[in-house]
C-alpha cells in the first residue's frame, strides 16, 4: 500500500481518537454537572418539604388559636376586630417567612443574590475580553464559563415571597413577582444560554486555534449570554436612574 495512504489513514484514525477523548470529556463534565444539580434539587425538595411541615403546624396552631379566641366573650367588638387583625397580620407574617427560607432573613437573601449577580458581571467581563483577544492568555476561560452557568442555574430561588423592594431596598422590579412564569423564562434562557458559553469554552481549550469558526462562534456566544442578561435587566430590574 502506498505509504502516503497509509500514513493518511494513520491521521485520521488519530484525529477521530482525539475526538472521541474530546467528546468522552465533555460527556463525563456534563454527568457531573447533572449529578451536582440532581443533589441540589434533592436538598431544596427537603428543605421545601421542611418548610411544607412547618408551615402546616403553624396554620394548625393558629386555628386552634382563633377558634379559642371566639369562645371568649369581648365587652367590646372593636377588640374582637383587633384581635382578629393581629392574628391575620401573624397568619402572613408567618407565610412570608415560609416562603423566604428556613432561617433566611430577607435581608440576607437581597444581599446574597446581588453578590452573585455582581460576580456574574465580573465574569462576563472576563470571558468577553478574552473572547475578543484582548488578553492572549486564555487559561481560564472555561473557569470564566462554568462560573456563569454554575451561577446561573437556580438564581430565581433567590427571589422569593417577601424580598421585594418594598421589603427590602433593592433594584427588583415587582414584575419578578407579578410575572413568575415570564420570569421563570428569563432565567431558563439565561441558563440554557450559558450553558452552550460552557461547551464552547471547554471545546476552546481543548481544540487547535485553527478549529472551524470555533473563534467566531464563542464571540457569538458570549454576546448572546450578555443578550439575555439585559433582556432580563429589562423587565425585571430598576435603572440605575430610577
Amino acid at each position: 500500500m502506498n505509504t502516503k495512504v497509509v500514513l493518511k489513514h494513520a491521521k485520521a484514525l488519530i484525529h477521530i481518537a482525539y475526538v472521541l477523548i474530546v467528546n468522552a470529556k465533555m460527556l463525563m463534565h456534563n454527568t457531573i454537572m447533572l449529578t451536582r444539580n440532581t443533589i441540589v434539587l434533592m436538598q431544596n425538595t427537603i428543605v421545601l418539604t421542611r418548610n411544607t411541615i412547618m408551615l402546616t403546624k403553624n396554620t394548625i396552631v393558629l386555628t386552634q388559636n382563633r377558634r379559642t379566641l371566639r369562645s371568649f366573650h369581648y365587652p367590646s367588638p372593636t377588640m374582637r376586630d383587633a384581635l382578629r387583625v393581629r392574628i391575620g397580620s401573624l397568619l402572613v407574617a408567618l407565610l412570608v417567612a415560609q416562603s423566604i427560607g428556613a432561617g433566611d432573613r430577607a435581608e440576607s437573601v437581597v444581599k446574597y443574590r446581588q453578590s452573585v449577580m455582581k460576580a456574574m458581571a465580573a465574569h462576563m467581563t472576563a470571558i468577553s475580553m478574552i473572547a475578543r483577544q484582548e488578553i492572549a492568555n486564555d487559561r481560564q476561560l472555561a473557569a470564566h464559563a462554568e462560573a456563569i452557568h454554575g451561577l446561573s442555574v437556580g438564581l430565581g430561588e433567590f427571589f422569593p415571597a417577601g424580598t421585594d423592594a418594598t421589603k427590602v431596598k433593592s433594584a427588583a422590579r415587582p414584575e419578578i413577582w407579578g410575572q413568575p412564569a415570564e420570569f421563570k423564562a428569563a432565567g431558563a434562557k439565561l441558563e440554557s444560554e450559558s450553558a452552550k458559553l460552557l461547551q464552547l469554552a471547554q471545546q476552546r481549550v481543548t481544540a487547535s486555534n485553527a478549529a472551524p469558526n470555533l473563534h467566531a462562534r464563542l464571540v457569538s456566544q458570549v454576546d448572546a449570554v450578555g443578550a439575555a442578561c439585559k433582556a432580563c435587566h429589562k423587565t425585571f430590574r430598576k435603572s440605575d436612574t430610577e
